[in-house]
C-alpha cells in the first residue's frame, strides 16, 4: 500500500521493485497480495495491455483509521479509551524494547546473506 499511495498507481513489477532491495519477495506473492486487496476494494485494478495497474481507493490516513477501528473493535471492546491506556502503558521505544510474551519460541526470520541463513 504505502508503493501505491507514494507512487500514485503501479503494477505488480512496479511494486516489486520497489519492495525487492529490502524484502526479495516472488513476482506471483506480490501479485497475489495486489489481486487480494482489489477483491477487498482497497485497490483498483484497471487492465492495459497484458498487464494491471493498481491504484489505492482510499487515501491512507482513511486506511489508517479503519485499521485502528478494527483493531479498537476486536481487541478494546470497541473503546478507544481502552486502546489510549494500552498505549500510555507501553515501554517507551516501542515493541522491539518489551519482552515477548511468547518467549523465545518466536525468532525474527534471518535477512538473506546473513550468516544464520547460510547454515540451513
Amino acid at each position: 500500500m504505502k508503493v501505491l499511495w507514494s507512487h500514485g498507481q503501479g503494477t505488480v513489477h512496479d511494486v516489486r521493485a520497489v519492495l525487492f532491495p529490502r524484502r526479495p519477495l516472488a513476482y506471483t506473492t506480490v501479485e497475489t497480495l495486489l489481486q487480494r486487496l482489489a477483491g477487498k476494494g482497497v485497490l483498483a485494478r484497471e487492465k492495459r495491455g497484458r498487464r494491471h495497474v493498481y491504484r489505492p481507493t482510499l487515501p491512507a490516513e482513511l486506511f489508517r483509521e479503519r485499521a485502528i477501528d478494527r483493531v479498537v473493535r476486536d481487541f478494546f471492546n470497541g473503546s478507544r479509551d481502552l486502546l489510549r491506556v494500552h498505549l500510555e502503558s507501553a515501554p517507551q521505544g516501542g515493541l522491539d524494547n518489551s519482552p515477548s510474551p511468547l518467549g523465545a519460541r518466536v525468532r525474527p526470520r534471518p535477512r538473506a546473506g546473513s550468516a544464520e541463513s547460510s547454515d540451513r
